[in-house]
């Protein structure tokens, strides 16, 4: 077992798991503002989907590296990633 890849694995599962809850956060408020109807503040709203769409694209990332410490940790070869960032 490669122990380097072992321990990027788990610092790249706990910054998923942190922005996984960011993001569910996130999308929450932004569902909370869109059930107020047209009402709805665009600037805000505009916002909130930039740091949905930000916090997406890190919890990607992030997984792609557990992905890849995975593989590292019992094979030595990792795969190739499919649709990499």
């Amino acid at each position: 077992m490669n122990r380097d890849a072992y321990n990027l694995m788990l610092d790249g599962i706990d910054r998923a798991t942190g922005n996984a809850g960011t993001l569910h956060r996130v999308t929450r408020e932004l569902q909370t503002l869109y059930m107020r109807g047209p009402r709805t503040d665009r600037e805000q709203a505009e916002e909130l989907l930039q740091r949905a769409e930000t916090l997406a694209r890190m919890l990607a990332a992030d997984v792609l590296q557990v992905r890849m410490s995975f593989d590292r940790t019992y094979t030595d070869q990792p795969k190739q990633a499919e649709g990499a960032l």
